[in-house]
């Protein structure tokens, strides 16, 4: 609890000034809240002694405040304490709107920042986390933070308005009421040592289970046709069962947990009053008085009752989902405040790109893909790369376009090295200045159109180059033949389509895109001989002008390049 309390800084960073400013008004209201609740404590217990008695026993009831306390200003208290009753509701309505609005906005900023670092990054990381692990982050474990957020917010206004509450209740009667204080204290200080290290287990349990979860359903998902062949239903079925339902039980005891104290303290509390009242049967001068406090202590318990039991609530949930909100902790705090220029639309005056001295390991320095390789493309150059698998041509590609940063030597665009912080815009400006098609180009699950016209929105995209970028790709006839032809949905990652179909999509979205650089990446290995001989026609009129690099193992599409690298 300390720690994720400590690591909440992280957090902050997040926020920008207007978010800290709702931060401070959220304290605010929770200030006015409380001394609103000390308020009403304070005024029950004259009021209801004038009530009880209808006569001033004790000189210090006959003033309230600025007040006197006769029958003429009864009618005036009790408007008082009323409109304060009042207020203090509003209070708390208006406390709790902000504070689940301010923790969702906390959940969206965390998100949007979780997500650039992790999927949307600058470069690409091949050491990135699993993708089960970000899809459970920033969906169940976000979720989960975001509720815990409100969670810690709640326990600290409760913590406030708790000593507010136990202030009024020193001033009605100082003894008393301390001891009764520090004994159901003492009872949700037994209660939380007794728990505590059932929900923090819980709370690893919950977090390693869910993401299990996920990595099965994704599974099933993925191997979905070799789970069929295979008869594998039960096992995976059987598996799912198995992890979704000790993490569903770790949640269900956590949530008997949190609630064990209210009936516990429920009880002493009445058992309490009651005793008092039958005490009282047995001292008539002081049974006035004794009314007078048991009335009091009992507006006081209904007041304070609630809010003790939102501090062990709050509490519980946050030990209890411990492990998911201090991993989306951690993740913060890897995250540097750096914002990346994305999104430009400003291109290139490409003359040409060299690799000078360009060393490139994915892991151990030692086991190098590339040592100090040179390499220069001029404009208009039509470039093929071959080698054998595992040569590393396509991390030569990663290398030309930007994705990836060399170990170490200098990859020149122009003349500039783009992976120098002071040429950050000019990277960017390279990666606007190409269309990378891929082996296996990745197709949402939208339609025909939004995936030729990757990255706009539907209002901005160019129909006729669409259309034109289809018939070039020779893909334009069997998308007129679909139901609702470039409307037409193709199914998650294009599962509607055929290899061979799916890769003259993103063949269309490379052309699509107009650029003076086109760079393909065995993107025509899942055609049939007749069609690539189509596109590689298509592609001699398009690229006649352009810089073309192209990998690939099939000779018909290299005849089109004019210079050939091979890295074997």
């Amino acid at each position: 609890m300390l720690e994720i309390l400590i690591n909440l800084k992280f957090i902050f960073k997040v926020y920008s000034q207007k978010m800290k400013w709702i931060f401070l008004c959220i304290i605010f209201l929770v200030l006015l809240n409380a001394i609103g609740e000390i308020f009403t404590i304070i005024t029950i217990k004259p009021l209801l002694n004038k009530i009880i008695s209808n006569k001033n026993i004790i000189n210090q009831t006959n003033n309230f405040l600025f007040l006197k306390l006769d029958d003429q200003n009864m009618l005036l208290i009790s408007l008082i304490l009323i409109i304060s009753l009042f207020i203090v509701l509003s209070l708390k309505i208006i406390n709790l709107l902000m504070i689940s609005r301010f923790s969702a906005k906390t959940g969206t900023l965390i998100a949007s920042n979780i997500l650039n670092k992790n999927v949307l990054s600058k470069y690409y990381n091949f050491n990135n986390y699993d993708s089960s692990f970000i899809t459970s982050t920033l969906t169940t474990q976000l979720e989960v933070t975001v509720t815990g957020l409100i969670n810690i917010f709640r326990l600290f206004s409760s913590l406030i308005i708790c000593l507010f509450i136990f202030t009024g209740l020193l001033i009605n009667n100082f003894r008393y009421n301390l001891l009764i204080t520090l004994f159901f204290s003492s009872v949700y200080l037994f209660i939380y040592l007794l728990v505590k290290n059932r929900l923090s287990n819980n709370s690893f349990i919950i977090k390693n289970k869910s993401e299990t979860s996920l990595k099965i359903i994704k599974d099933g998902f993925g191997a979905n046709k070799e789970i069929i062949a295979n008869n594998l239903q039960s096992y995976f079925k059987n598996k799912f069962i198995k992890f979704d339902w000790e993490g569903r039980k770790a949640k269900a005891t956590n949530y008997v947990l949190k609630l064990l104290p209210r009936s516990i303290i429920e009880f002493l509390a009445f058992t309490l009053i009651i005793s008092i009242c039958l005490i009282s049967l047995n001292y008539e001068k002081n049974s006035i008085s004794i009314l007078v406090y048991v009335g009091s202590l009992a507006f006081a318990f209904q007041r304070l009752m609630p809010q003790m039991q939102c501090i062990f609530a709050s509490w519980s949930y946050i030990s209890g989902e411990k492990a998911s909100i201090q991993n989306i902790l951690n993740l913060l705090k890897k995250i540097n405040n750096q914002n990346f220029i994305n999104g430009s639309d400003s291109i290139l005056k490409f003359k040409d790109i060299n690799l000078v001295n360009v060393c490139f390991s994915y892991k151990s320095p030692r086991e190098k893909i590339f040592e100090e390789i040179n390499l220069k493309i001029n404009k208009g150059d039509k470039v093929g790369i071959v080698g054998k698998n595992g040569s590393g041509k396509s991390t030569l590609i990663d290398l030309l376009t930007g994705i990836i940063r060399p170990v170490s030597g200098e990859v020149l665009v122009n003349g500039m090295d783009i992976h120098q912080k002071s040429n950050e815009k000019y990277l960017y400006r390279w990666r606007n200045s190409f269309s990378i098609l891929t082996q296996n180009p990745h197709l949402l699950g939208d339609s025909v159109l939004e995936n030729i016209a990757f990255g706009e929105n539907l209002n901005e995209i160019d129909l006729n180059q669409v259309y034109e970028s289809a018939k070039k790709a020779k893909i334009y006839d069997f998308i007129e033949s679909l139901p609702e032809k470039f409307l037409t949905n193709i199914g998650e990652t294009g599962s509607k389509l055929s290899g061979g179909q799916a890769q003259r999509i993103g063949i269309a979205r490379a052309i699509y895109k107009n650029k003076n650089i086109l760079i393909m990446d065995e993107s025509t290995s899942s055609l049939d001989e007749n069609t690539e001989i189509e596109i590689i026609e298509s592609l001699r009129e398009i690229t006649s002008k352009m810089t073309l690099i192209i990998i690939s193992h099939r000779k018909p599409i290299l005849e089109i390049c004019e210079k050939i690298i091979n890295l074997d």
